[in-house]
């Protein structure tokens, strides 16, 4: 290849990297909200009297499995706070149940 090919070559092909991005995919982030429900209705049917202070990490999604960590206080008076980390399964209809949890 001659050295001017060679010049338009190199940023023709930068260019075409920085349009492409380089590195690994964002992975698109998904909204809290439905993973928040489902730890609401998971302290509910457990009979916890818990909810959730501050989401701190995630949700995090592996295939039909998912975890999110959060800050989680007394639902009737607050008080001190605990971070769990919370297991999720998704349903059929493509929601997600929480099936657990950590201290």
């Amino acid at each position: 290849m001659s050295h001017r090919r060679l010049a338009e070559a190199v940023p023709a092909g930068l260019l075409i990297v920085a349009l492409l991005g380089c590195g690994s995919p964002e992975t698109p982030s998904l909204d809290p909200k439905p993973f928040g429900a489902a730890v609401a209705d998971y302290f509910e049917a457990n009979n916890m009297g818990m909810a959730i202070r501050e989401i701190k990490a995630g949700p995090t999604v592996d295939g039909s499995t998912a975890n999110l960590t959060a800050s989680c206080t007394r639902a009737d008076v607050g008080g001190p706070n605990v971070t769990w980390t919370f297991r999720f399964e998704q349903t059929p209809d493509g929601s997600w149940k929480a099936v657990g949890h950590e201290k």
